[in-house]
């Protein structure tokens, strides 16, 4: 039986599949083949190719390859120039990149919108902004629109520079344009005013993604928490803001890099999943924190005390007190004002006011929001022999309470 030799479209096909699963040198064997036989590569086989050798770091072998194309008569287009010039700037040969502009320019080939932004971003990250500049005007000159990706590679280039205002120009100008910026163009930013320690205006952009349709990732994420000292602030921003699961990623991915969590930030975290009612999550994280060699502070219990007393839970709650105790963390007013106020709020009146002794005691006071509730109990308990004891004490002692409802 004859056998049938692959066509051109065949030979791209298998081409494609090869360098798309990190197989270059079996491609470039294959296209050794076609060379051989009937069917010769064309310029879509070899425009593959020559972009898989560049992603590979083949830098020399692309350009055999493209020089060999113009010796077979084989059409070099954009896509080609466009690759080479990629990788040529990802190799760091800026020179020999613009060079490969003026040469495709010369050849009567049109960049595309993609060319422009290969180029910007180069630029950019040289650090080259007159020449990003310069790019651009060529650009808009020649009839391209930039792109999302263009903007936002302009962006970038002034936010690297820490010039802000530039780069919030550049945002507008997109808008204005009627095009949408992405999740990418938004971390960009973010990730400007973070370097530059204006948490506020990043935690507003942040906050104005669902709005925008935007869902943050693993970029943004990474933006914003890239210096210790923006971190409490920006924990606490996103915890607000209801991403608690992503956080916790976060604080799993902060770990493994090496950076340091102390007992503060974690609080956040633990306030964040009850408020949210997560209190097994709760339970969980409170567990791991001896095993980073971290204390639960006075806050760590009190917050978790209120998250158990909002769900019912106050026998835990109790336990979690004595045990903060037994502990050697003392409980301040705060705590007591919490525990207190669970306890009425179960209508647990009498175990209430032991607690309540018990603060006295200690010569803390009832707050604004406690002592109301404290004053209804001994108005409607106050014929009990036993709450007419502890309302003469409580009267006796405390006086800034009663001040804070005066």
């Amino acid at each position: 039986m004859r056998e049938i030799e692959p066509d051109v479209v065949m030979y791209g096909t298998i081409v494609n599949g090869l360098c798309k699963t990190g197989n270059t040198i079996r491609a470039v064997s294959l296209l050794r083949i076609m060379e051989e036989g009937s069917y010769k590569p064309d310029t879509v086989v070899s425009n593959i190719i020559i972009d898989s050798l560049c992603k590979d770091r083949m830098m020399d072998d692309a350009m055999k390859l493209f020089s060999k194309m113009n010796q077979q008569g084989i059409r070099r287009d954009v896509v080609t120039y466009t690759s080479l010039i990629h990788g040529l700037c990802n190799f760091g040969w800026w020179k020999v990149a613009t060079g490969m502009f003026r040469e495709m320019l010369d050849s009567g080939i049109a960049p595309n919108v993609h060319t422009y932004s290969v180029l910007l971003d180069a630029c950019t990250k040289e650090g080259k902004m007159k020449e990003t500049e310069g790019v651009l005007e060529v650009m808009i000159q020649r009839g391209v629109d930039p792109n999302v990706v263009t903007y936002s590679t302009l962006m970038d280039g002034y936010c690297l520079q820490g010039h802000m205002d530039e780069a919030i120009k550049v945002f507008n100008t997109m808008v204005d344009k009627g095009l949408h910026p992405n999740i990418v163009s938004h971390n960009i930013l973010i990730s400007g005013y973070c370097k530059k320690m204006k948490t506020d205006e990043a935690m507003l952009l942040f906050r104005e993604l669902p709005r925008r349709g935007l869902k943050p990732n693993s970029g943004t994420f990474n933006a914003m928490l890239w210096d210790s000292r923006t971190y409490g602030i920006l924990l606490d921003g996103l915890c607000k803001n209801g991403y608690i699961f992503e956080t916790l990623s976060l604080f799993h991915m902060m770990e493994s890099n090496g950076l340091l969590l102390d007992i503060v930030k974690y609080n956040i975290l633990i306030d964040a999943f009850c408020k949210d009612k997560k209190l097994d999550t709760t339970r969980s994280i409170f567990s791991y924190l001896s095993s980073k060699g971290l204390q639960p502070d006075v806050k760590t219990y009190t917050i978790i005390m209120q998250g158990l007393c909002e769900e019912g839970l106050l026998h835990e709650a109790k336990e979690l007190f004595v045990k903060m105790e037994q502990n050697g963390c003392l409980a301040d007013d705060v705590t007591h004002n919490t525990i207190i106020r669970g306890f009425i709020g179960q209508h647990k009146c009498y175990e209430a006011l032991i607690l309540v002794e018990e603060m006295v005691q200690r010569r803390f006071s009832a707050d604004a929001s406690t002592f109301p509730l404290i004053v209804d109990i001994l108005s409607t308990k106050g014929q009990d022999p036993a709450v007419r004891e502890v309302i003469k004490e409580f009267m006796s002692k405390d006086s800034h309470g009663m001040h804070c409802i005066e």
